[in-house]
C-alpha cells in the first residue's frame, strides 16, 4: 500500500423529484389531514443515469515531501555533548509555551538578543512516531528535543533535532514529558515555525500514505496492516480484520397524534476497496473538518426500511426496498457502482461513520439534501 489512493467523488446537480423540489426534511413533516407527504423510494424515479449527474475527480495527495526518503531515527538517547539546562525560569513562564499532549501543531515565534531561545513544552501519553521541522529564513537556527524533569526543574538534551529546513522523525519517543528547544549558532533576529506532529503511535510501517508540507496530516501503514490518520485507527487492510466499529445508521421518525412515518437505513459487514484523506466535509447532516473516505467494496450489506401508520382512516405501508428498486438487505453489488461510489465518512475526531455518501442514500440519491461540500486537507 505504498502508492497513494485515487478517489472519486461524485459530485451532481440538485435532483429533480417526479412531485416537485423539496428542501431537506420539510417535505416529510406531515399536515393533519394527508398521509402523502412522506416521501416513499416508489415515488423516485428510477432513472437516476439521466438525473444524478456524476463526475468523476482522481484527487491526487500532493505531499510536497519525498516521502522515500524519510529516514526516521528510532533511538533516542542523552547527547552527553549538550549541558543539561537549568529550565526554572523558563517553566515560570511555560502556560504560554505548553503545548496540548500528543501535539499536531505549528508554532510561530522568533529569536532576538533578549529572547535567544524559546522552549516548547509537550507530554506524549504514549509511544510515538514523532515528526517535527523547524522552518526559517535563517540557516543559523536549529531545534533540538530535551527531556524534562518538573520536579527538578532540568531539561536533558537528546540526540534529536536539526538545523532549520531538515525533517526530524523519530519512530520512538517514549511517553513521556519533553521540549523542543530553538536556538541559533549565530545570527538572530528571523522569524521561525516549528512543525510538530506527535500522534501516531511508534511502531513497525510498511508504507507512508500520506505526510503533508506542515506535517499536520500523517497517514501510516503498519506491518500489522493497521492504518492510522493523526492518531487515530482508520482500518485494517487485512480481509479478515473485524469491521463492525464501522457500522452506520440513520433513522427518521415522525409522529403525530397516534400516526408516525418512519425511515432507516444502515452500513452493516463493511468491506474496503480503499481509504483516503484526510477531508474536510460538509452537509446538512454531518460535519467535520478532519474525515477520512472509505469506499465500500462489494459484499458491504445495506439496509433500508420506510413504513408509515395513519390511524384514522386506517393505513398502513412498508417498504424495504431501496431507491435502485432493489429489495433489502442486501449486498452492494457490481452493478450499483455505475451510479458513482459508496463512501462511508469516517470521522477522526470521533472515531466513528457519520454519513453514506452515495446514490443509495435515500437523502442524497432523491436529492432532499444537497450533495456534501468536501475539501482536501492540504496544510
Amino acid at each position: 500500500m505504498s502508492k497513494k489512493f485515487k478517489c472519486i467523488m461524485v459530485f451532481a446537480a440538485a435532483l429533480s423529484l417526479i412531485c416537485g423540489s423539496f428542501s431537506a426534511f420539510a417535505s416529510e413533516i406531515p399536515d393533519n389531514d394527508s398521509s402523502e407527504n412522506f416521501i416513499k423510494t416508489q415515488d423516485i424515479t428510477n432513472n437516476q443515469t439521466e438525473e444524478l449527474v456524476s463526475a468523476q475527480a482522481n484527487l491526487d495527495e500532493e505531499s510536497g515531501i519525498q516521502i522515500n526518503d524519510i529516514s526516521a531515527e528510532t533511538h533516542m538517547i542523552v547527547d552527553t555533548n549538550k549541558n543539561v539546562k537549568d529550565i526554572s525560569a523558563q517553566l515560570r513562564q511555560m502556560s504560554s509555551s505548553l503545548l496540548s499532549d500528543n501535539p499536531r501543531t505549528v508554532i510561530s515565534g522568533s529569536l532576538t538578543e533578549s529572547n535567544d531561545v524559546d522552549f516548547y513544552f509537550f507530554t506524549v501519553t504514549k509511544d510515538t512516531f514523532m515528526i517535527a521541522r523547524l522552518i526559517s529564513d535563517n540557516a543559523d537556527y536549529w531545534t533540538v528535543l530535551y527531556m524534562i524533569d518538573y520536579e527538578t526543574g532540568t531539561a536533558t538534551p537528546t540526540n534529536i533535532g536539526n538545523y532549520s529546513g531538515n525533517l526530524i522523525a523519530l519512530n520512538g519517543l517514549p511517553e513521556g514529558d519533553y521540549a523542543f528547544a530553538v536556538a541559533s549558532d549565530s545570527t538572530l533576529g528571523e522569524s521561525y515555525s516549528l512543525q510538530l506532529n506527535a500522534t501516531n503511535p511508534a511502531g513497525s510501517y510498511s508504507s507512508i500514505i500520506k505526510l503533508t508540507t506542515s506535517l499536520q496530516q500523517f497517514v501510516l501503514q503498519y506491518s500489522n496492516n493497521d492504518v492510522y490518520a493523526n492518531g487515530t485507527f482508520v482500518y485494517n487492510t487485512s480481509s479478515t480484520a473485524s469491521t463492525e466499529y464501522l457500522d452506520w445508521e440513520r433513522n427518521y421518525y415522525f409522529s403525530y397524534d397516534g400516526n408516525y412515518n418512519q425511515r432507516t437505513q444502515s452500513i452493516s459487514y463493511v468491506k474496503i476497496k480503499a481509504v483516503s484523506g484526510p477531508y474536510s466535509y460538509s452537509s446538512s447532516y454531518a460535519s467535520s473538518d478532519n474525515v477520512m473516505l472509505i469506499y465500500l467494496d462489494e459484499d458491504t450489506l445495506y439496509t433500508y426500511f420506510e413504513s408509515q401508520f395513519q390511524s384514522v382512516p386506517h393505513y398502513y405501508y412498508s417498504s424495504f426496498v431501496d431507491i435502485l428498486g432493489k429489495t433489502t438487505p442486501r449486498r452492494l453489488e457490481a452493478d450499483d457502482y455505475q451510479y458513482g461510489e459508496h463512501i462511508l465518512v469516517y470521522d477522526l475526531n470521533t472515531g466513528k461513520p457519520i454519513d453514506f455518501y452515495s446514490v443509495l442514500n435515500f437523502y442524497y440519491g432523491s436529492g432532499i439534501e444537497n450533495l456534501p461540500i468536501i475539501t482536501e486537507l492540504t496544510n
